[in-house]
């Protein structure tokens, strides 16, 4: 399911759901795509999407550019296994990829 805003010629603004994609542009294109309000043609309009991390509510122990060799230690069991987060190089993901160690980045610098 996906949910659109809706707006009309008429300047209404509805939210309306859809199985997907692809039956919202089969609806549009064939004209079935109506203001709850006032009958108009509605189309949908730009929207921000409200997007939650997973991570959000998960308490991470920062350990900045150590990610790696925590990261390494706690996968040979080295270490105790916790949530951590942290600094990584293109290098060290080559190096976690190559150890077969699971990771999420959740953001990329360049």
């Amino acid at each position: 399911m996906i949910k659109y805003r809706l707006k009309c010629l008429n300047d209404h603004v509805v939210d309306s759901w859809f199985a997907d994609s692809d039956t919202y542009d089969r609806l549009h294109k064939a004209g079935m795509v109506m203001c709850e309000i006032c009958g108009q043609a509605a189309e949908k309009t730009l929207m921000a999407p409200s997007v939650k991390s997973s991570f959000d509510d998960i308490k991470m122990d920062d350990v900045g550019e150590k990610f790696t060799d925590e990261a390494l230690a706690m996968f040979y069991g080295e270490k105790e296994a916790r949530n951590i987060k942290g600094v990584v190089s293109k290098d060290d993901c080559e190096r976690l990829d190559d150890h077969g160690v699971p990771y999420q980045l959740l953001s990329k610098t360049q």
